[in-house]
């Protein structure tokens, strides 16, 4: 498989990537952020406007709040700023999201560099949502934040428009642990299965 295949697939590729273990108090209430959300969680989009047109998402004020809702709401613009820089493509952006040790984070953060590089993005997201709920993890500094929804089926096109790859279109669910750093939330781990 070549190295553009896996980001044909880039939920998916990145999850054969990580390791797979569990995390979080499995007693701990899930506080259901939305029982359905069909559109992206930034403020002043919906599910029919693309990423590219409207520019870099921009945080909620809820994605700052010290809360289990608020380090659900940064999980939620995490996935809309990397369906951004996928779809731009933009290198920088999601990368900066993550502590040091999230190694998603970074692949990903390679992925959308390789795209900006080849001139090549998706024509489409790369991550629809279903649904996002959130508990508490062991600590009140981390959040365990379950997301629920489809990778579709999204092409990859180059710079004149022509399909270069394509994404499969499976069901994922990620779970994002996010953790509260120096007053603000970070992305920790995310796994997928």
């Amino acid at each position: 498989m070549s190295r553009y295949a896996a980001i044909a697939a880039p939920l998916v590729a990145v999850a054969v990537a990580l390791s797979l273990t569990g995390c979080g108090d499995a007693s701990a209430q899930p506080a259901t952020i939305s029982a359905t959300l069909s559109g992206p969680a930034t403020t002043g989009r919906s599910a029919s406007e693309s990423a590219y047109a409207l520019g870099v998402p921009t945080a909620p004020k809820a994605a700052a709040r010290h809360t289990v809702a608020g380090g659900a709401t940064f999980a939620r613009y995490y996935l809309d700023l990397l369906d951004y820089a996928f779809a731009k493509p933009a290198s920088g952006l999601v990368g900066r999201l993550g502590t040091s040790g999230c190694v998603a984070c970074h692949k990903y953060e390679d992925l959308s560099g390789e795209l900006v590089a080849k001139k090549h993005r998706y024509a489409g997201p790369i991550l629809l949502v279903d649904t996002v709920t959130a508990a508490s993890g062991d600590s009140a500094d981390r959040v365990i934040v379950t997301v629920a929804g489809r990778q579709p089926g999204t092409r990859v096109v180059d710079a004149k428009g022509l399909e270069v790859a394509a994404s499969d279109d499976v069901a994922v669910t990620l779970t994002i642990d996010v953790v509260w750093v120096a007053k603000h939330w970070r992305i920790d781990k995310i796994t997928i299965a």
